[in-house]
């Protein structure tokens, strides 16, 4: 498993090892496995690494096995290709049909080893059975124009302008051997101008000794534009190999490169292709950003990490979501709320072209106690529902309302605060989700109980008694549809308000246990997670997180139990950790500055 694990990351050397120690268990008391995997695998990895007979030994061994027949007789039908051995390669190809008839990347082989002996007719008759099977095949349609059995429009039709898709049919020409096929497939369609064909075409061109045409088109593919270029097969791999070990001053082909490494976790090898591609070429500012998630995430490199993203987004200054990563990697490392908060005021025009970005800034407009302006910005814009977003800018939108009541009962003016209070019940279809049937809101709830009471208003007691109940047993720091911490000390104050002393300090009890139980418990991401509500960029130290979580808890508790010293003590310790946690921002301001149970 771990041999198949480092073939698939283009590991060859490392990958021969373990297959070769998997096969020496397999055959320890009996020299024909049981099951020609292993020899197959290793016969891919051979011929990776060039060896070429070893590659056959294994192929052979491998079509032993029933179950790995018709794979392996093809890839020795391609090697005798590769030899011009026509007549050896049609055996092998009728081999792996016995096996399985609807193999049709043989039957694609096959239909050229016959067309490439002048047996035309033999090689239709391949060609309709293929199409009768599946009429979309591309090698097949491929062959069916050669042969005057179909337009070109219907091959052209079926891969759709796909850069990929037509690399995959000539690449099939290529595993044989027919360089010169592969050429042609390339030269016959119309395609974009697109690095990556060109890269290949390059690797084949070598293959048949022109390197100077080679050369050339290394040269083209080098001076074409990166976007949409998706290197991700090891086919690929090989062509960018070849591109930046014969022109090494190429510095888009090393960012295709690292980009083909980092899919393959090969992270070190990844971030040094992409250091020599801004070396190379510094405009490049998705290298420059990729280079920034492998120093943070992979190296250990948070400092470099935040250079390399301030250098992509100088590069590509109108590009939103480098500013979204780059306000994420500064949260991550402690950047204060305020210089957050400056920096996306300088882009507003690129914050409102993002939702998460949006809901970013409107969070930090909270945070700096400017829920007006939190307001304004969150009404001036329509929001739309994405996945892991749940909740958060209806969250926002009631945090701007909460502050300005706030504001509103700290001037003694109840009515216009319980006004405020009852717009946020009402969400605003622009917000672009709505509540969920049966969503808690003990927090809103308590503060519509506390507004109607400075106004004078009789369903105070109703407000209350809608906040006291819900769950009272807190969720840890990564909750989804649990019932947030603060709603449970709501919940608390509530009952307070209502004479329930004890339900009140049960509430407060049960926060301040779970926090000191949890809050040196070391934190995985459940494998069945769904929706997280936070971004993943970068990687999260989780210990932390749940400490801020842990601590935030104990203090919400020490503080409805009147502990108001312990309390602050909490929430400046979870502040230190993470000063942009909402829940503790919010707790703290209210408790310095005013009477947070008001």
């Amino acid at each position: 498993a771990l041999g198949l694990l480092l073939l698939r990351r283009g590991l060859y050397a490392d990958a021969e090892a373990l297959l070769r120690t998997a096969l020496a268990t397999l055959t320890r008391h009996n020299t024909n496995p049981a099951d020609g995997e292993i020899s197959y695998h290793l016969g891919t990895t051979l011929l990776a690494l060039g060896r070429t007979k070893d590659a056959e030994d294994a192929w052979a061994k491998a079509a032993w096995s029933a179950a790995w027949q018709d794979p392996a007789h093809l890839e020795l039908a391609r090697l005798a290709a590769r030899r011009q051995d026509l007549a050896g390669a049609e055996d092998r190809a009728r081999l792996s049909l016995v096996r399985n008839a609807h193999n049709l990347s043989t039957r694609h082989l096959l239909a050229v080893v016959l067309r490439r002996q002048g047996r035309t007719e033999e090689a239709r008759a391949v060609v309709a059975e293929t199409l009768a099977l599946d009429p979309l095949d591309f090698g097949a349609l491929r062959e069916a124009v050669l042969l005057g059995l179909r337009p070109a429009a219907d091959l052209v039709s079926a891969l759709r302008g796909e850069v990929l898709n037509v690399l995959h049919l000539a690449g099939a020409a290529a595993a044989a051997g027919w360089f010169d096929d592969a050429l042609g497939c390339l030269d016959a369609l119309p395609l974009p101008q697109e690095p990556l064909a060109a890269y290949h075409r390059a690797l084949w061109l070598d293959a048949l000794g022109r390197t100077s045409e080679a050369a050339s088109e290394r040269r083209r593919a080098a001076a074409l534009g990166p976007d949409l270029v998706f290197p991700n097969r090891l086919e690929d791999l090989a062509a960018l190999e070849a591109a930046v070990a014969r022109n090494p001053q190429d510095g888009r082909a090393w960012f295709y490169r690292g980009n083909l490494l980092y899919d393959k976790k090969r992270y070190a090898e990844a971030a040094s292709s992409w250091e020599k591609a801004v070396v190379l070429e510094p405009t490049l500012a998705t290298a420059w950003r990729n280079l920034g998630l492998a120093r943070f995430n992979k190296l250990g490199q948070p400092a470099r990490a935040r250079d390399a993203l301030e250098e992509a987004f100088r590069r590509r200054p109108s590009d939103a979501r480098l500013l979204m990563e780059l306000d994420q990697l500064d949260r991550k490392l402690g950047a204060q709320p305020a210089d957050r908060l400056a920096r996306l005021g300088a882009h507003l025009p690129l914050v409102a072209n993002r939702d998460d970005l949006a809901v970013e800034y409107a969070g930090l407009l909270n945070l700096d106690s400017r829920s007006g302006d939190a307001l304004r910005f969150l009404l001036s814009r329509r929001f739309h529902a994405w996945e892991g977003g749940e909740g958060k800018v209806i969250r926002q939108y009631v945090r701007a309302l909460l502050g300005e009541a706030s504001q509103s009962l700290a001037e003694s003016k109840g009515q216009e605060a319980y006004e405020f209070l009852l717009r946020a019940l009402d969400l605003p279809e622009s917000l672009g989700e709505a509540r969920l049937p049966g969503a808690k809101e003990s927090q809103l709830q308590y503060a519509l109980g506390v507004a109607a009471q400075a106004a004078g208003r009789p369903e105070a007691e109703r407000w209350f008694t809608l906040a006291a109940a819900g769950n009272d047993q807190p969720a840890g720091m990564m909750f989804y549809n649990d019932t947030p911490p603060e709603l449970i000390f709501y919940q608390g104050l509530a009952r307070r308000k209502l004479g329930d002393e004890p339900g009140a300090r049960g509430r407060f009890h049960s926060l301040m246990e779970f926090g000191q139980r949890h809050l040196f418990d070391h934190v995985k991401v459940d494998y069945f997670a769904v929706s997280l509500p936070d971004f993943l960029i970068f990687d999260e130290d989780l210990d932390r997180r749940n400490q801020v979580h842990c601590r935030f808890l104990i203090g919400l508790g020490a503080w409805g139990l009147g502990d108001r010293g312990q309390a602050l003590d909490q929430w400046r310790l979870a502040r230190d950790l993470d000063a942009c946690h909402q829940g503790v921002a919010d707790h703290l301001a209210w408790a310095q500055t005013g009477d947070l149970d008001r």
